[in-house]
Order: structure tokens, then C-alpha cells, then sequence
């Protein structure tokens, strides 16, 4: 295989479904970073080894949906909710892991559903309306798995196919400077074809530095920012009885996140946060925002 063209190589790898998608991703990390490009590689290394980022910034073929459930005495149990906004949100799965480890799922699978554990965010959520409940989890079919990774196959059998048509091959593990230069268009609309662009461009404007101190120690300002996401993710299933002031303390939060970062400000925004939260016990949502603000702050 070494005589063959480098794009040729990856792009033989992704038509044959024995081989398996990481062994690709791996070459083509070889040949996005000959090419400069930096945007794409970003997103092969994000595959090779998992992200790390917001839910929102997840490409979307990595959101799926399965069924609730919960463990209780050993079995795991459907969880039904009267809010069906609420039971769509808990019915979702963020697929972070790296690409190998999704692979792995859907060998062992052997057709059978997997479980698929919960965040803390919404655990804790649950923790407040359904007791009793050892775990909780989301039933997925392998086929949700197998359709990630089939995706990124496809991703980069498109990206080769344009390669290809762009006259951009490598030859001998090799890129000329003009072959480097036509790349980047095509690369450029796969990565916004295939809605890659919103991650790749968030990871690699990488991470807000510096620690918030709380009552229990401190933690990084990266675990705020998160904190944050998950915030906004919330807020539309908020009781209308408390969603204008959690919206206004959060905008608070994200003033003084994007400024200059005073502890004492950012703790105070938190706090509003989570009394207000606090309030509407009943409510899924704001059980969860509460606990898991309460948790952050060590309260």
C-alpha cells in the first residue's frame, strides 16, 4: 500500500467496512497536517481522541436518542415524565468518546441495546424527581452507535473524493506547495457542509485560564464555562415563574465571564442562579440547576 497516494490510502480504508474508521482518521491526521490544514485536524484528533467541550459544540451526528431508564433492585426500568420536554431532554445522549472506543460498543453490542449512563447535571435532576433509583441511563440500539461512526466514514470518503477532484493525491507521503494550496477549499466546505465548523472553531480558540475560590476549595474557571453551557440549556425548560430571573443572573455570569472574571462576582451570580432554582423543587430542570450549582459551590 505504500506505492499508493496518501488520499488514496485513506480513501480505500473508509469504502472497506472491515477496517475499521480509526485507522483512517489516523492517516488522514498524517495528511492534514502535511496539507496545513489546521481546522480539519482539528476535528481528526477530535475523533482519535475524544472531546472535550460543550454538548452544543458536539457535531450533531454525536446527539442521539434512546429511552430513560433507571436501575432499581439490579433492573434497569423505563422512566416516563407528563413534561415531554423534560423527558426529551433526559432521552438524549452527548457522544464524546473517541471514535476507537464507539467502535468498540458496536463490536461487543452483537446487536444488543446498550446503556448509556447519564451526566451528573441531569442525574442529579432526576435524583430529585424519581427516588429510589440506583442509576440512570439512556437505552441506545447499536445502531445509533454504528451511525457516528458511520458518519465520520462518510465525512471522510467526501473529503478524498474532493481531494481527489482538486488534483491533490500525495504521492509518496508527499504534498507539493501548490497541492497545499488548493486544499483549502474544499476542506473548508466539507468542515461547514458537514456542521463541524461551530466545534472545530470553539476548540480551537481553547480554554479560559484562571480558578474561582468557593467554599470548599477552588476550581477552574474551564468547570464555569461549562457550568455555563449547561445553564443556557436549561433555561427554556424553566418554570416561567423563575426563567426571566435565571436568564437575568446568567447574563450577569456571562458579562463578568467575558470581562474581567472577579470571583466574588461570578459567585454571586451563582448563587442568584441556584436560589432561584431552589424555589421550584417540583420542576426537573431547576432540581437539577440547583443541585448541580450546589455542588459546584460546595454548598
Amino acid at each position: 500500500m505504500t506505492n499508493v497516494p496518501l488520499i488514496n490510502q485513506i480513501q480505500n480504508l473508509v469504502l472497506d467496512d472491515g477496517q475499521p474508521v480509526t485507522r483512517a482518521l489516523r492517516l488522514a491526521k498524517i495528511a492534514a497536517a502535511k496539507l496545513d490544514l489546521d481546522e480539519f485536524q482539528v476535528w481528526v484528533d477530535c475523533e482519535l481522541d475524544g472531546y472535550d467541550c460543550a454538548p452544543r459544540d458536539l457535531p450533531d451526528y454525536r446527539h442521539l436518542n434512546g429511552l430513560p431508564k433507571g436501575r432499581v433492585q439490579g433492573r434497569w426500568i423505563l422512566i416516563r415524565l407528563e413534561n415531554s420536554e423534560i423527558q426529551n431532554l433526559i432521552s438524549e445522549v452527548y457522544l464524546n468518546e473517541r471514535i476507537s472506543a464507539i467502535e468498540d460498543i458496536v463490536l461487543r453490542a452483537d446487536g444488543t441495546n446498550q446503556i448509556y449512563i447519564l451526566d451528573d447535571f441531569r442525574s442529579k435532576a432526576l435524583d430529585e424527581i424519581v427516588p429510589n433509583v440506583a442509576q440512570f441511563g439512556v437505552e441506545l440500539s447499536p445502531g445509533a452507535f454504528s451511525g457516528v461512526t458511520s458518519e465520520v466514514r462518510n465525512i471522510l470518503l467526501k473529503w478524498t473524493i474532493e481531494m481527489e477532484k482538486a488534483g491533490i493525491r500525495g504521492e509518496n507521503l508527499m504534498f507539493t506547495p501548490e497541492e497545499r494550496k488548493k486544499s483549502e477549499l474544499p476542506t473548508a466546505q466539507i468542515i461547514n457542509n458537514n456542521h463541524i465548523a461551530g466545534n472545530v472553531g470553539s476548540l480551537m480558540q481553547g480554554d479560559v485560564d484562571g480558578n474561582v475560590i468557593g467554599n470548599t476549595g477552588s476550581f477552574h474557571m474551564g468547570d464555569i464555562t461549562d457550568l455555563v453551557e449547561q445553564i443556557e440549556g436549561v433555561v427554556p425548560s424553566l418554570p416561567e415563574t423563575i426563567r426571566a430571573d435565571v436568564a437575568g443572573a446568567l447574563t450577569e455570569l456571562k458579562v463578568e465571564m467575558a470581562g474581567e472574571k472577579r470571583p466574588s462576582l461570578i459567585l454571586e451570580s451563582l448563587k442568584k442562579i441556584g436560589g432561584f432554582a431552589g424555589k421550584v423543587s417540583t420542576n426537573i430542570a431547576a432540581a437539577g440547576l440547583a443541585a448541580v450549582i450546589r455542588t459546584h459551590l460546595g454548598l
